[in-house]
């Protein structure tokens, strides 16, 4: 079964080499071919694009290989070292210990002193040099008997791997230490300060000046699109944490949708950052939001008089300042007539509305059929768009949303079982007939090019 593994392994890795020297072969022949004018300089600068985006994409499985191969040296020695544990010295194994994370660290600064660029090089050293540091604090611990809890070894790990994605570079490590002080953060009893816990969200900011860079750089493609999808929702998970308290006097609905809108808005207005994804991962969290939201009615109405705002202050006092950069935000789209995004910024102020301006009674109600409007109105919005601009892909998200409302009304028990059928039948009918209709517009496109 190992050997089968191996082989496979290698089989993938020969495969993309092979990729790698194809691609570079023909980057080598056209300098010639612009030379012999047998091909043009801008066609030319295509192809080189071509190839080279091609190589970067490629890329991502040599990095999930190395990783691999990082993680299954790291288990190898650590089995190594556990086979009859007990019969070893302790200084023999603090020795062995400190011995790997010393040569795990003369790999690591010997690929910054060479300069090394590489994928293997940066984010291979990088991992390994990580792991070996938690293998060495879980096994002093362990060796000595040291009193702790998992939180404390997790804050002492993530101290010590902090400087290594600024050092060289790895987005990897950077990962994991954003997942991990998401973790970290909202253990219970952890405080980085004794004045409050929500000191803790300090230990998560210091590396998102470094995914910010790493994402604006704009070189590595997949690397930055796991860095991106990791700091939107680590980021957004921990605002929402950071700002939840039951002595709130805003509700989770304007809370939470408050922190999309301003993600949504710092992603869009600065373009150096390059957050095109977390855009559209915005977008969609919105919408999932009020699908899920659509099918029950929700109470969220909140009587500010019976809230003790004075019993949390600072985290009242964060929420109420993220709410009004969201209206902020609101009143921008407004002026500039940014419709399209208009569309989800509108969220929270429309929660406002229904949960606070109303009384108990209506609030409910309101939120429910707003909710149910605005996704009709967002299909409606896709599909007439896709119209436009020739997108399938915008089709099948208005024609998606279309038929799940359908579905959720005739599943309320409104309709009679034929009803049902009928309706479903329709939708199914009304989808092929779109679809087909814009693949043979984009043909038509294509053909007239």
């Amino acid at each position: 079964m190992s050997f089968i593994l191996i082989l496979l392994v290698l089989v993938i890795v020969g495969a993309f080499a092979g990729m790698s020297f194809k691609s570079r072969g023909v980057l080598d022949n056209l300098k010639e071919l612009v030379e012999n004018q047998l091909l043009e300089t801008e066609q030319a600068e295509k192809i080189k694009a071509y190839y080279q985006n091609k190589k970067a994409n490629s890329n991502i499985a040599i990095i999930i290989l190395s990783v691999i191969g990082v993680i299954l040296i790291g288990l190898g020695i650590i089995l190594v070292v556990s086979y009859n544990w007990y019969q070893i010295p302790k200084f023999v194994k603090l020795g062995i210990g400190l011995t790997v994370l010393v040569a795990a660290q003369c790999v690591f600064f010997l690929n910054i002193y060479k300069k090394k660029t590489s994928l293997l090089a940066v984010e291979g050293s990088s991992v390994f040099l990580t792991l070996m540091i938690a293998a060495v604090i879980a096994l002093i611990g362990q060796v000595y008997n040291l009193p702790g809890t998992f939180e404390e070894f997790l804050f002492m790990w993530l101290l010590l791997i902090l400087p290594i994605p600024y050092i060289y570079g790895s987005s990897i490590t950077s990962i994991i230490y954003l997942i991990g002080t998401s973790i970290w953060m909202y253990a219970p009893g952890v405080r980085l300060f004794e004045f409050s816990d929500k000191s803790n969200i300090i230990m998560y900011l210091i590396m998102v000046p470094f995914a910010l860079k790493f994402i604006s750089n704009n070189k590595y493609i997949l690397r930055e699109k796991f860095i991106e999808i990791t700091l939107f929702l680590t980021i957004a998970i921990n605002l929402i944490m950071f700002s939840y308290s039951q002595n709130n006097i805003l509700n989770p609905l304007v809370m939470i949708n408050s922190i999309l809108v301003v993600i949504l808005f710092i992603s869009s207005v600065v373009k150096k950052l390059n957050l095109n994804l977390t855009q559209m991962l915005v977008k969609i969290t919105i919408i999932i939001e009020l699908i899920i939201l659509a099918f029950d009615k929700y109470y969220h109405y909140i009587d500010i008089s019976k809230v003790n705002i004075y019993k949390d202050v600072f985290t009242n006092f964060i929420s109420v300042f993220i709410f009004l950069i969201a209206l902020g935000v609101f009143y921008y789209c407004m002026k500039k007539k940014d419709y399209e995004n208009l569309l989800y910024v509108i969220v929270p102020v429309a929660f406002t509305f229904t949960g606070y301006i109303f009384d108990g009674k209506y609030s409910a109600d309101l939120t429910y059929y707003f909710i149910n409007i605005y996704l009709m109105f967002i299909a409606i919005n896709f599909i007439l768009r896709s119209t436009h601009i020739n997108s399938l892909r915008m089709l099948n998200a208005g024609l998606l949303i279309t038929i799940i409302l359908v579905f959720k009304w005739f599943l309320s028990g409104e309709f009679g079982i034929l009803q049902r059928a009928a309706g479903l039948i329709i939708s199914g009918v009304i989808l092929i007939v779109l679809n087909m209709t814009m693949i043979k517009r984009k043909k038509e496109v294509k053909g007239d090019e």
